[in-house]
């Protein structure tokens, strides 16, 4: 096995779990806090999700692993960074006081839990595939992806104190296709050469352009931003996460 794999699982499982802080955090300025718990559950779902595929596929998948983890963790670090934006578009954004009103906005918040499915699904594919293949060493590679997850917990703190919430994905996203690119084989191909750069444009792209995070019409500040004259005049990074 590629010595590098190591760092690689830690790194993925770092930004795994600090991109779900990262959307608890975006849940509860959008919407309200109740919505960690939708977090939670999306990413059990994808890592779920995942062992399902491994279990199902392992076959198919065992002479694939060198070429598909590093495949996979540079297309999670792409769905990281293009996650948030796509569940800020109109066509997707829900309103939990709308969703009894109507099939549209259940359908958007389903169209929510699509989107941050994907990477979660995808970040626990690679690691699930690197642990199903090298049992002999998984003391090792569990070792790196506790610490790793910890990390991960540490690192979203304290980035929730340094950026903007709407800037967190993108930079969470980058760590993740460092991951990639650390476990890239000797001769990685046209493939995964084109996959690796189109993961670093998407992260490039969210860190020029973070999505605009729209808050419930109902919420106490977009009500008060409603009243003649009213305005954000200063916006802070902090690491309260409010309803």
């Amino acid at each position: 096995m590629n010595p590098r794999v190591y760092p690689a699982i830690g790194l993925l499982s770092a930004a795994t779990i600090a991109f779900q802080l990262a959307l608890m955090q975006i849940l509860a300025i959008t919407q309200w806090h109740h919505f960690a718990f939708m977090v939670i559950s999306v990413a059990l779902l994808g890592f779920g999700a995942a062992g399902t595929v491994l279990a199902l596929f392992r076959t198919v998948l065992a002479a694939r692993e060198e070429r598909g983890v590093p495949l996979l963790m540079l297309l999670a670090g792409a769905a990281m960074a293009a996650a948030v934006g796509l569940a800020q578009h109109p066509a997707v954004r829900f309103d939990a006081y709308l969703l009894f009103t109507g099939v549209r906005p259940a359908l958007r918040l389903l169209l929510t839990y699509a989107v941050f499915f994907v990477p979660f699904f995808l970040a626990g594919l690679a690691i699930g595939w690197t642990f199903s293949r090298h049992g002999r060493d998984i003391g090792a590679l569990y070792c790196w992806n506790l610490a790793g997850s910890g990390a991960g917990g540490l690192v979203a703190l304290g980035l929730m104190g340094a950026l903007p919430p709407a800037e967190l994905p993108a930079v969470l996203a980058g760590i993740c296709v460092l991951a990639g690119l650390l476990a890239l084989p000797r001769k990685p191909g046209i493939a995964l050469t084109v996959t690796a750069l189109f993961s670093l444009l998407c992260v490039a792209a969210a860190i020029r352009c973070p999505p605009v995070l729209v808050s419930s019409e109902f919420k106490s500040l977009s009500r008060a931003l409603r009243l003649p004259g009213a305005a954000i005049t200063r916006t802070a990074a902090g690491l309260a996460i409010g309803g």
